[in-house]
């Protein structure tokens, strides 16, 4: 199972909540819930568990846990999937601005790790598209050159909100 059916079962739960009455706030909860969790949607929820504990232990101790990598058995052939539903770009970078404007009101659910697997996303997107993304962004200067040094460009630019909002705590 991986996180994004998880996601389904829990957006299954809002007509319930609604149907019961339940106040506003646990179903907007629930809702922005789901939406952080839409970031690990491909992950297997064995591995997901296992990042929740190494955060809750970092959480805890201020130690990063040090994972060892174990050998995976052998798979069988998978089954041929249908071909994934492309997101348009404009999407992309609406979401990704959003994803940045959460950074900047200092939601702290939103992580170092996190910020990385939401820009991991962008590496299927072409070269081109990721000037689209840097204009929604308002990255007004554009990183020159190769895939890889835009999307090192937009990481910074969202590792740097995060650690400004961090720097400005009180």
């Amino acid at each position: 199972m991986k996180v994004s059916n998880l996601v389904m079962y829990l957006r299954a739960l809002r007509p319930a909540l609604e149907a019961s009455g339940v106040n506003e706030k646990i179903r907007k909860d629930l809702d922005d819930t789901c939406g952080c969790l839409q970031s690990f949607g491909e992950l297997p929820i064995v591995q997901f568990a296992a990042f929740l504990e190494r955060a809750e232990h970092y959480q805890r101790t201020g130690e990063v846990p040090v994972v060892v990598a174990t050998a995976k058995p052998a798979r069988a052939p998978a089954a041929k999937k249908a071909k994934a539903e492309v997101v348009p770009i404009e999407t992309v970078g609406e979401e990704l601005k959003a994803f940045s404007e959460r950074i900047g009101q200092g939601d702290e659910s939103i992580t170092y790790d996190l910020i990385d697997l939401e820009v991991a996303k962008l590496k299927t997107r072409k070269l081109a598209e990721l000037d689209m993304v840097f204009a929604a962004l308002g990255m007004t200067k554009q990183a020159k050159g190769t895939k890889d040094a835009k999307l090192k460009a937009i990481a910074e630019k969202l590792n740097s909100r995060k650690k400004n909002v961090q720097r400005t705590a009180f």
